[in-house]
Formats: structure tokens, sequence, C-alpha cells
């Protein structure tokens, strides 16, 4: 929290040494206990060095080595109200490949309180309404209004336990936007999605990101001040 977005993530993880599995290395929230504070000191710093799975493999198990990254679904373009997002693409990618990193409009999501939260409440779905990352996990079609299943990082005291559920079927806040995931070494074979898939940008000056991420990255390193009462 603070700024940035997956794809400097991915980049980033391709000159790291990976990534663990989280059932040893498990997710740690970054924002501290001050609820009230939301300047971009008041993110909680990473304590952990990437460089101690080679040290410790022997307890944390078996890491990834990261290659690269894909894309989701076909990135929206700029600009774009991304109203034909793929989201037969996110769903299979999702099950046949993993979690997902995504972009959201997340102006409904400060009074979210649990439940299913509709497209037409999230306020907006276009790419210049996007404003926040998250990871999509999984989805359920089985309840009365099916849902998409979103972990955030504003606390498990945050939502359904840390989760927001984003009707499905939908392009709801954005999910579908752009939507990324790593790519590993050893990654099972993914011919059968074909090559509607595409590698990400190497260069970021070949990508323009949406106004909002331009705005929390430049927070993020100190070029702006942040915005008071923000929540990112």
């Amino acid at each position: 929290c603070g700024g940035g977005n997956p794809i400097n993530a991915w980049k980033y993880l391709e000159r790291a040494t990976g990534l663990a599995q989280e059932e040893y290395w498990p997710y740690q929230g970054g924002l501290l206990p001050e609820e009230a504070c939301q300047e971009q000191s008041c993110t909680k710093p990473c304590d952990r060095d990437l460089e101690n799975m080679v040290q410790y493999e022997h307890i944390i198990g078996p890491y990834a080595t990261i290659t690269g990254a894909l894309w989701a679904t076909p990135l929206c373009q700029p600009g774009s109200p991304c109203g034909q997002q793929n989201l037969e693409m996110l769903r299979r990618v999702l099950v046949e490949l993993g979690p997902v990193a995504v972009a959201v409009n997340s102006n409904a999501w400060y009074d979210y309180n649990g439940g299913v939260l509709t497209a037409k409440g999230c306020e907006g779905s276009s790419w210049n309404d996007l404003d926040h990352a998250a990871q999509l996990t999984g989805y359920n079609t089985s309840s009365d209004l099916p849902y998409w299943i979103v972990r955030n990082q504003w606390s498990t005291s945050w939502g359904e336990h840390g989760y927001i559920y984003l009707e499905y079927g939908k392009n709801t806040c954005g999910i579908a936007n752009m939507a990324s995931l790593p790519l590993m070494e050893g990654m099972p074979d993914i011919q059968g999605l074909g090559d509607r898939i595409s590698v990400l940008q190497e260069e970021a000056s070949s990508y323009t990101r949406p106004p909002s991420f331009e705005r929390h990255y430049k927070q993020a390193i100190g070029e702006l001040p942040a915005d008071s009462g923000e929540r990112h």
C-alpha cells in the first residue's frame, strides 16, 4: 500500500530470488495498527529478505523461480470503458494457473462490511476508475448471487475477514481490466488457453498506467504528498 502496481512487482520478482509457498511464508499485511494514519510513512515495511529462501529452503520448502508474467485477460486499452473484457478467460486462468493480481476501482470498498458488492454498487469499471490492487483467489457460482473472491490488504478486520466478494459474470469494479500473474519456471502447460494470453511488455514506457496508479506510485516514492483520508 502507498503506491506501485503488480506489473512492477513481477519485474522485481524476476530479479529477486523467487516466491516461497504461502504455507511456509504466510502473507503479512502491510498496514500499521493506527487506523487513523493514512500517510505513506504509516505503511509497515516488509521485514522479510527474499534471499533467505535459499538459506532456509530446508525449513520453508521449495521456492518458485519467476521468469516473467502473463496477462490473465487481454489488457483493457487505456482510457477505454472496458466493456468487453473476457471474463471466461479470467476464470480459466484462475482455475488452471492460480491466483491473479487485479487492478480495481476501490471507491465503494471503504464502506464494505460483507456480502456481495454488485457491479452497479462499485461505481465504475473503466480503465480510468482503477485506483487499487488486490488478489483474485476464487469464485462461488452456487450462491444466489454468484461472486468473485478477492483478497484485500486492509487487515482481517475489514470486509469478509480481509476479503471482498464482487458480483460474478460482470467486470465488477474493473476486475478484468488489468489482471496478471507471474510466469513460474515449471508452470503447467498453458497451451490449452491458446495464444490469447500475451507476455507482459518488458518496458514500462510501452505501457500506460491509469492516472490514479501513476499518482499513487509517485506518492510511494515521495514525489507527491499523500492524499488526505485515502486508504489503499
